[in-house]
């Protein structure tokens, strides 16, 4: 179908220039012509504190601006504007001329080489329509949909189009690098299978430039407890934002010192597909679906005995970001999925009261908000899992370690109902104290909380289960810690935490009043 028509510049009025003297105009009402779609009253609202007797130039002028305010912040045009046309006044009615902004066309810059294919983003280009009206939220749907290609970066401007009211989409895409990888070191990895520990990641971008990404990475532990591998890769599809992606792991564990078996050692193997669409995607707001099939196969070894079990799972979710100018302006992310699986669980597994079918729900919510521009932030994290039944031992939800109450091990917590509080406050140090390095600086103090069931329903466990659990069921953990980041973008980072539990007690080093240290060392290349 044919788009909107765009109207000749001879049928445009000529704009009207402020007058040599000053002029006065009894204004009864103003009548905004060029917006078809916007009813008459809500134009008169806007226009209303500009009418009455004596009114002056700058009165018109200031009706004008009021109008183009409203169409670029609330009806969303991007290049709208509104201006005041020469005219006769008639029975008190200042006539005012909107120009919608429509867009007259995509013109592409394309260099001399560009890892991903042409048609791949004038795909995305191909959303806005010549003709129609350039809205804010189309261009940074576009804008943000084409730069989240991998190996692509796109520059965007608008220039006049042929036309007066048409403006013409200018994209410049740029190469990025098509080979990435970091190399790092932690001491996040829990003490049974091992503190310190290694890894690699390689991002190809691009491989056949369609816009995909292919990923590879590998982790091991220090002392060889633990290390695994795995895969991914995403593909877009269309040109509407849709992604599709696979993921391929595997996990080698040995646990010299297990709570009830010694020297237990045991494979774990993730294999899921999933599809990721932007149902919003712009600046300040960001909302994502998503949806996730996987299947997990997990073989347990001690000595000559072999247990085996697998699990398959459907998740859904949304999640996204927003941002706001409350308090100071903010950036806040949000999480929501619901997990429905099914446990296929061996004769020994059957003994422990898992349950072969069961639900869970995550949830999880942040905020960043500046306290004081450029020097002083406060971070808050909320996170839960609910679950409806006794859940898989991989489908828990850790309580402690780097992502919960840091003073705790990694191990410690693990539940199937768990919730997690999290208020760090965020110190960004002038440039007095260290110089150029302060911009890459951030120093933090910070309070987690956690609470866990460990079992959903402790009355349905077996034997075995029950005397791994033990007579508690919930724990509440706290900590306070301080914190330091020094990150150079797209170079390294180097983060070091210590935290002491001030509620509860650890399981793992019961009896040490030692604060718990995480470091981590991230380098890009």
């Amino acid at each position: 179908p044919a788009g909107p028509t765009v109207r000749p510049a001879s049928a445009l009025p000529r704009e009207l220039g402020k007058p040599e003297d000053d002029l006065q105009l009894d204004v009864r009402a103003y009548q905004v012509d060029g917006l078809p779609s916007v009813s008459a009253a809500d134009l008169a609202a806007v226009t209303a504190p500009f009418t009455g007797t004596a009114r002056h130039y700058e009165d018109l002028g200031n009706a004008v601006a009021a109008v183009t305010r409203y169409m670029q912040r609330k009806l969303g045009y991007y290049v709208g504007m509104a201006y005041l046309p020469e005219q006769m006044l008639q029975d008190g009615v200042v006539h005012i001329f909107a120009l919608e902004g429509r867009l007259d066309d995509v013109q592409v810059r394309w260099p001399a080489a560009l890892p991903v294919r042409h048609e791949v983003i004038e795909r995305y280009l191909a959303q806005l329509k010549p003709g129609a009206i350039l809205r804010v939220a189309d261009i940074e749907r576009v804008v943000y949909l084409v730069n989240d290609l991998p190996g692509v970066r796109a520059r965007f401007e608008i220039e006049p189009g042929r036309e007066p009211g048409t403006a013409s989409l200018i994209v410049t895409p740029e190469a990025e690098p098509r080979f990435s990888g970091r190399l790092d070191y932690d001491t996040l990895g829990p003490r049974n299978t091992g503190v310190s520990r290694f890894g690699a990641r390689a991002v190809i971008a691009s491989p056949t430039g369609l816009g995909d990404a292919l990923q590879l990475n590998l982790r091991g532990s220090a002392g060889g407890g633990l290390y695994d591998g795995g895969v991914s890769y995403s593909l877009p599809v269309g040109g509407s934002g849709l992604k599709l992606g696979t993921v391929l792991s595997e996990v080698h564990y040995f646990l010299p010192s297990a709570a009830v078996l010694q020297n237990l050692r045991g494979t774990a193997t993730l294999g899921n597909v999933l599809g990721l669409y932007p149902v919003v995607r712009s600046r300040n707001l960001n909302l994502f679906m998503l949806a996730t099939v996987a299947r997990k196969r997990f073989e347990d070894r001690w000595e000559s005995l072999v247990v085996r079990r697998s699990t398959h799972s459907v998740q859904l979710g949304v999640l996204g970001d927003y941002r706001d100018d409350a308090f100071g302006g903010a950036v806040s992310t949000y999480e929501l999925s619901l997990l429905q699986g099914s446990a296929a669980l061996g004769p020994l597994y059957s003994l422990t009261g898992l349950q072969a079918n069961y639900r869970k729900l995550d949830v999880s919510w942040s905020r960043l908000q500046n306290l004081v521009p450029g020097r002083l932030q406060l971070y808050l994290r909320a996170k839960g899992q609910f679950a409806n039944t006794n859940l898989d031992p991989s489908e828990r939800m850790p309580v402690g370690g780097a992502d919960g109450v840091r003073a705790f091990d990694p191990a410690e917590g693990a539940a199937d109902d768990a919730q997690l509080l999290t208020a760090e406050l965020r110190w960004l140090p002038p440039a007095s104290l260290f110089g150029n390095v302060a911009r890459e600086l951030v120093f933090s103090a910070f309070y987690d909380w956690g609470h866990a069931r460990y079992a959903h329903a402790p009355d349905a466990l077996g034997a075995l289960a029950a005397e791994l659990l033990g007579p508690q069921n919930r724990a509440t953990l706290g900590a306070l810690g301080a914190g330091v980041l020094w990150e150079r973008p797209n170079d390294f980072t180097l983060r070091f935490n210590l935290a002491w539990h001030v509620q509860g007690q650890p399981t793992i080093r019961p009896h040490s009043h030692l604060p718990r240290a995480e470091m981590v060392l991230s380098k890009a290349f």
